[in-house]
């Protein structure tokens, strides 16, 4: 999908939202307030995040100045976004929100909220557009910006009388701001072409479905290419959803791998054997990273928590079926679940190196922070946080531990691959040269079902030389000269 799909889906979500006009009076029961209050703040903060990108300016903006509006009316949306104040609680994430199965307007929210964090890609690329092309994705913000006053309203109407989030959403000041702004963007935009921001922005991937176990491999693959993109933009939260994920596979993983030895393997060293001990090396310095005390101030990625969310789902799923199958004694039906497992845990090798380089990307660039430990916990201690430096005996432990994780899990790789009968890296390399030096070998030796004709084995005839020879030296080639003609007669 391209910026256009995504920035088409968000409008589409939008206007079914405007649509739908003013909903009935307390038509939000009391689970899906929150829930609505979030998706509507991950889309006010996604056309800040993403304005703020295009127009390359600081995390706090310039303050909402009405004078922006006759010099620089992108700039004064921006402001008007910044100003506009968050209206759920503090700490309630995107994915709880999403997960909550609500009525017809949650649900349009929640579309609204998965438009928007897709769009949180485009974040990095957006700050290299120039000329038409940052004036294009300007004015599909300013148009998308123009309908939060009215969804406010409306989302206002739709909660009980009284609620605290009712009077944030109708404050005329922030909202005021934003619809002249917004309209003074899309006038300066008017002549401009469709889809100009469209032909720079790479397309984006869509997430891979976890709907199955066959499906698990596939998503963290995608899990960890996602990771790779992050690099030194890479979270603390985005880091521990991930490793709470690989925490709760891996050890999944080596408990099935342990029932599948004691029921079927006769050998101590057989591969079920030492892929569940490599794993089970894994999960004490997983358990430190993930419950490691470290933080980091920028926000996550919204496509990160949401795919590891949904992973840890399906692995939950499943630890719920392997418990039923141990309690029940079915060894046959264990075992049919090792190979899937497996398979997905050979994919969980990328996703632990992408953890362990993009937190020493973050610690090397001062954006990893950690409590000092020169200071007495107290009161106050909490905001005692500094980046993180390597101290005298090695890099800090949570650091140290993402590294030994993903040592571990490399460990696995060999014993996991016999089990699923996936080749290793290692095993692919030979491949390819084994084959590559028998190609060779092909041409090099005539092959005995075909013998040669007559033709092709009699020697090729000389090349009649193009030049006259050297008299003495025949197989020296050059014109002959004076000289060449008095030696050979005086040899005569």
């Amino acid at each position: 999908m391209r910026y256009s799909d995504d920035i088409t889906a968000l409008a589409r979500a939008a206007a079914r939202l405007v649509a739908s006009g003013p909903p009935p009076p307390s038509a939000l029961p009391g689970d899906e307030q929150q829930a609505a209050l979030v998706c509507r703040d991950t889309v006010a903060g996604e056309l800040r995040d993403l304005t703020r990108a295009v127009l390359q300016a600081g995390p706090d903006g310039t303050g909402a100045d009405p004078q922006l509006l006759a010099t620089s009316p992108p700039h004064a949306l921006h402001a008007a976004l910044v100003d506009l104040p968050p209206a759920a609680n503090a700490g309630r994430p995107l994915t709880g929100a999403l997960a909550v199965a609500g009525g017809p307007l949650t649900k349009a929210w929640q579309d609204a909220a998965r438009a928007a964090a897709a769009l949180e890609r485009y974040h990095d690329v957006a700050a290299e557009l120039t000329g038409p092309n940052a004036w294009s994705l300007a004015r599909d913000v300013a148009d998308l910006a123009a309908a939060l006053p009215t969804l406010d309203a409306d989302l206002a109407t739709a909660l009980p009388p009284g609620h605290p989030a009712a009077a944030v959403l109708l404050q005329p000041g922030p909202h005021g701001l934003l619809r002249l702004a917004a309209e003074q963007t899309r006038a300066h935009t008017a002549g401009l072409p469709d889809g100009g921001a469209d032909t720079q922005l790479p397309p984006r991937r869509p997430l891979p479905p976890t709907r199955t176990l066959a499906d698990l491999p596939e998503a963290t693959a995608h899990l960890g290419a996602l990771l790779s993109q992050r690099g030194a933009a890479l979270t603390v939260t985005e880091a521990r959803a991930v490793t709470r994920a690989l925490l709760d596979g891996v050890q999944l993983t080596a408990q099935v791998l342990t029932a599948t030895h004691h029921s079927s393997e006769t050998d101590p060293q057989g591969p079920a054997a030492l892929a569940a001990q490599h794993l089970q090396a894994a999960l004490p310095h997983l358990q430190h990273l993930a419950y490691g005390q470290i933080a980091t101030l920028t926000p996550p990625a919204p496509s990160v928590l949401l795919l590891a969310r949904q992973i840890r789902e399906r692995l939950a799923t499943l630890t719920a079926l392997v418990d039923r199958l141990e309690r029940e004694h079915r060894p046959a039906d264990l075992a049919r679940v090792a190979q899937p497992l497996s398979r997905w845990a050979l994919e969980t090798v990328p996703v632990a190196a992408a953890v362990r380089d993009g937190l020493h990307a973050a610690a090397t660039t001062n954006r990893l922070l950690a409590p000092r430990q020169d200071i007495p916990r107290g009161r106050g201690s909490a905001l005692l946080w500094l980046p993180t430096t390597a101290p005298a005996g090695g890099p800090h432990p949570v650091l140290d531990a993402a590294a030994r994780s993903t040592t571990a899990l490399a460990a696995a790789t060999g014993p996991l691959s016999a089990i699923t009968g996936t080749p290793t890296a290692t095993d692919r390399v030979r491949a390819v040269t084994r084959l590559a030096r028998q190609r060779r070998l092909q041409r090099t030796t005539p092959s005995p079902a075909q013998p040669a004709t007559p033709t092709t084995a009699q020697p090729r005839p000389a090349r009649p030389p193009s030049t006259p020879t050297h008299p003495r030296y025949p197989a020296l080639r050059r014109p002959l000269t004076r000289r060449d003609a008095r030696c050979s007669a005086r040899g005569a």
